[in-house]
């Protein structure tokens, strides 16, 4: 069997910094912005992962134009009587009862 090849790119190592020296860049390129970097500064947090924000943002935005069926409504409770309004008694003896107070 023959096996797939592989040429290895070209790799520019920059010995005073992070990412490539100038000259290095294709002149394609070159228009692009680039912020230089030195291997000793520290980054903060350069990627948010979750991007938990954006996405519920844009679910927000893409569900409003359609009514939610999880939304509440205030219902109008004014004349609204409970149907039952008797009390209930428990009774004194009975199979619940049994045994409560031990055997």
């Amino acid at each position: 069997e023959k096996m797939a090849s592989f040429t290895m790119p070209l790799v520019q190592d920059n010995e005073t910094g992070w990412g490539p020296e100038a000259n290095a860049c294709p002149e394609a390129l070159r228009h692009l912005p680039f912020a230089p970097f030195s291997k000793n500064d520290r980054l903060g947090r350069a990627v948010e992962w979750g991007g938990t924000r954006e996405r519920d943002r844009r679910w927000q935005k893409s569900r409003t134009e359609e009514p939610s069926p999880f939304v509440y409504e205030q219902i109008d409770e004014e004349g609204f009587r409970t149907v039952d309004t008797k009390t209930t008694t428990k009774p004194r003896w009975g199979p619940a009862r049994r045994g409560a107070m031990g055997p």
